[in-house]
């Protein structure tokens, strides 16, 4: 098993070596799908340890050879913090291998108490317009530094209120990529994935283009357009999937 531990974190090594076989024993679940994720309490520090979903055969020899979900998100918290970008701090990563493959990956990093945007922009029907706008800015500072959030859904946006300042921080970060300079095209792929709410993401990119420079109902237009293209084939996917279940059993 390999075991990389933050050197700020090292007294706990041997603890974060046990959360591999005690996982499933572990504090308590705060989220559970694909990937699984348990808040847990050590020296009075409240960790959340995230469990990636078991890997496929062919997904063992892939994350075998090139870096897991789990080290991307311990080397990317750096990353985006040296750029500027709020990410809960990272403790550790694990792997564990069967046949000298990667089968399981944790990641490990303290707990943000920030809230996420979900409820307050997508779940509200008023939403608040100055913190949507305050997306928007945010993603400007993200996008002009070449940094692009690989799930950018309202689940994955923390933010906190600091007097008449909004705060800002990211997870699920494994898929972020770096890049020098990031292509308008690349940018509205980005913005696409914000949220499937219509007037709320009318809104945020309205905001963003005014700050790009760009002509905001042409941005709008040809974000809703990819999203529209994006939410069918998911559907179609989604379709087959089922399809296929059926055939199966």
């Amino acid at each position: 098993m390999k075991v990389v531990v933050h050197p700020d974190y090292k007294a706990a090594e041997a603890a974060i070596a046990l959360i591999p076989s005690q996982f499933d024993e572990m504090g308590t679940i705060v989220y559970q799908a694909r990937n699984t994720l348990r808040e847990v309490s050590y020296e009075g520090e409240k960790w959340i340890v995230k469990r990636f979903k078991t890997l496929k055969f062919i997904q063992q020899i892939v994350y075998t050879l090139r870096n897991s979900k789990a080290e991307r998100a311990y080397v990317y918290a750096r990353r985006l913090r040296e750029n500027g970008i709020d990410t809960p701090q990272e403790i550790a990563y694990m792997e564990t291998t069967r046949f000298g493959l990667v089968k399981n990956c944790f990641f490990v990093s303290k707990k943000c108490d920030a809230l996420t945007l979900f409820p307050d922009l997508v779940e509200t029907e008023n939403y608040d317009k100055d913190l949507a706008d305050s997306v928007a800015d945010f993603f400007v500072k993200m996008h002009m530094k070449g940094i692009v959030h690989g799930d950018p859904n309202m689940n994955n946006i923390l933010y906190c209120r600091d007097g008449d300042d909004i705060k800002f921080s990211v997870i699920d970060i494994n898929r972020t990529r770096f890049r020098k300079t990031l292509s308008r095209n690349e940018c509205i792929e980005n913005l696409k994935r914000l949220t499937h709410r219509r007037d709320l993401l009318s809104q945020i990119v309205a905001r963003y283009a005014e700050l790009r420079g760009w002509d905001a109902d042409e941005t709008i237009r040809v974000v809703m357009e990819r999203l529209h293209r994006f939410e069918r084939s998911r559907t179609i996917r989604h379709a087959i999937k089922r399809w296929l279940g059926m055939r199966v059993s």
